[in-house]
């Protein structure tokens, strides 16, 4: 019986990882975007930027520190900056 309820204590505690992970990053680019609409994101701290699509925009100074990145690659402008305070 210890057996069946080790697996299922593991089993468990797989799924809630998994969907913690899989919640942080479907959530994480509507939720940083209406902060930046709201002018309630802190400016101190360092955050990727999001096109419509939720994909992270990088830089080509990212793109040059991290080659074998999987992120989509979009050179960022100011004015796509201006827009997204």
């Amino acid at each position: 019986m210890a057996r069946v309820r080790g697996f299922g204590i593991t089993t468990v505690g797989i799924v809630a990882v998994a969907s913690v992970y899989m919640g942080i990053n479907f959530f994480q680019p509507i939720v940083v975007e209406q902060l930046r609409k709201d002018g309630n994101l802190r400016n101190d701290i360092d955050l990727p930027k999001f096109d419509k699509d939720g994909n992270v925009i990088v830089d080509e100074k990212d793109r040059v520190l991290f080659p074998g990145n999987q992120f989509q690659s979009q050179p960022v402008t100011p004015a796509t900056e201006e827009t997204n305070h």
